[in-house]
């Protein structure tokens, strides 16, 4: 049985996806920074200063093939075209006109073998001496060496560069030519390194201040500053040409909240809140936060990692438990379920460690006082296993006949003859209902009428409050969360 008509009540960015910058020096958006940040392509005025001058110019959501939010953005002056790529499908380039359009795709052919991801694009300016009207692009080789090959607009790389041992050893994300023998490289623990041609090192690192997160976005103004972006912040940094710090040429461009890729939600009956876990802002620290139904703000509940638990050990998922009025966060390294209680007090701990692997994506039946749960791993995707209070097996069910495989769920209705339902979430097809004996009550497409173009993964129901009746889902790559009531 197919549905149809789910109606979106709220939705909202809560943070930052800021994955590439770069300078527009002609065409319709001549003097602005285009900012690739999750789903939108924003603009700010290069010469700008604070805050106020961002705008969003367009979003990517029709381009057809994507996985989800581009990891680059440039923009060929010769075609007055964007162009965008896919950490997933590193051998094609999509590209767009000014306004957002799509245009043909174009494959993309290596020098050597393909590489396993893609990362920063940048167009290297028409009256350069270094490969002019050229395409320049981050790629991690099989042994996760990162180079940057240099291409012609129909996609046939000529050349690359590996720059020096000492930038792949933090890695890196941020990339652009700025000029006349410079390359400038942001890395992913936010030093910012100057290379000749050849990607040898010849200024840096400088340690850029904020956030401990990833310096994605990197580039010049056409008067020879150096701008850096991180991916969480919403801030433009500006430098010198000699690296040296021009803060009051700092632009903001923050998003929501702050909260950026959020792990959840859970949903906190008592409080009438979403909860959500933050890997991003502290890592390796995990931020457990409460967040309204309004989405305008945050509550700090808990820093997990002050009870052992970081990025490491903590799994994505996270359920409540109303009948003891306590948060469940699923954890690995042993297999666990941490009970909290609303004021971040680690109370209890139920020891999954007899299960062969860690729970990945949870819920809780309160009427049978059981969890429902996704163990990680290809043998156990699709299955949901009901375990005790005390962590004993009791059932499974069996979603993959139903064409279910990686997948969240979120438990509702216990006056269902089965004892409830649960939604389930497969961020690659449609959405399903089934009953907790694993029969199909209906399905429907959820990402067209959610506007949710690329899927997402975890899901919650909401029980109280205005949006009582409802359900909540995150977009992770658009830091995005929206609610919305089933068919």
């Amino acid at each position: 049985m197919v549905a149809h008509a789910q109606t979106v009540l709220a939705r909202a960015r809560l943070g930052n996806n800021t994955e590439d910058i770069e300078t527009i020096r002609s065409g319709l958006y001549a003097g602005q920074i285009a900012i690739m940040d999750g789903y939108d392509v924003l603009g700010l005025p290069a010469m700008g200063h604070g805050h106020g001058g961002v705008h969003k110019l367009f979003d990517i959501s029709r381009l057809v093939g994507l996985t989800g939010g581009p990891r680059g953005i440039a923009y060929a002056e010769s075609e007055r075209s964007f162009v965008f790529d896919d950490i997933n499908i590193p051998n094609v380039l999509w590209f767009t006109d000014e306004v957002g359009t799509p245009k043909s795709p174009r494959l993309v052919t290596r020098l050597g073998d393909d590489p396993v991801a893609v990362e920063a694009l940048n167009y290297i300016p028409r009256g350069s001496a270094f490969y002019p009207d050229r395409l320049a692009q981050v790629t991690f080789t099989t042994f996760f060496t990162e180079t940057i090959d240099i291409m012609r607009l129909d996609g046939t790389v000529e050349a690359q560069i590996i720059p020096d041992d000492e930038i792949q050893a933090h890695g890196f994300g941020g990339f652009s030519f700025v000029g006349p023998n410079r390359l400038l490289i942001g890395t992913y623990d936010k030093l910012l390194y100057e290379t000749d041609l050849s990607g040898h090192v010849v200024a840096g690192p400088i340690a850029v201040e904020g956030r401990p997160d990833s310096l994605e976005g990197v580039g010049s103004t056409v008067d020879g500053r150096i701008m850096a972006a991180s991916y969480t912040e919403g801030k433009l940094r500006y430098f010198d040409h000699n690296l040296n710090r021009l803060p009051g040429a700092d632009q903001d461009f923050k998003i929501g909240i702050g909260l950026s890729r959020p792990l959840g939600p859970g949903f906190d009956s008592d409080t009438g809140e979403l909860l959500f876990k933050d890997e991003i802002s502290s890592f390796p620290d995990i931020l457990l936060f409460s967040v309204p139904q309004s989405l305008g703000s945050k509550t700090l509940v808990k820093n997990l990692a002050d009870d052992g638990y970081d990025f490491s050990r903590l799994r994505p998922g996270m359920a409540y438990l109303p009948d003891e009025h306590r948060i469940a966060v699923p954890a690995r390294n042993p297999g666990a379920m941490l009970l909290y209680d609303n004021a971040g007090v680690l109370e209890d701990n139920v020891d999954l460690s007899a299960f062969p692997t860690s729970p990945l994506v949870c819920d809780y039946l309160p009427s049978f006082a059981q969890f429902a749960i996704m163990f990680n791993g290809f043998a156990h995707f699709g299955q949901v296993s009901f375990v005790t209070r005390t962590g004993a097996l009791v059932r499974t069910i069996d979603l993959r006949p139903l064409g279910v495989f990686f997948c969240s769920f979120a438990a509702f209705d216990p006056s269902d003859p089965s004892g409830g339902r649960l939604l389930v979430i497969d961020p690659f097809n449609d959405a399903i209902v089934v009953d907790l004996d694993g029969a199909l009550l209906y399905r429907f497409e959820y990402r067209g009428p959610l506007n949710i173009p690329f899927g997402s993964f975890l899901v919650t129901s909401i029980t109280s409050g205005p949006y009582a009746g409802a359900f909540a889902t995150v977009q992770g790559d658009n830091s995005e969360v929206v609610i919305f009531t089933l068919p």
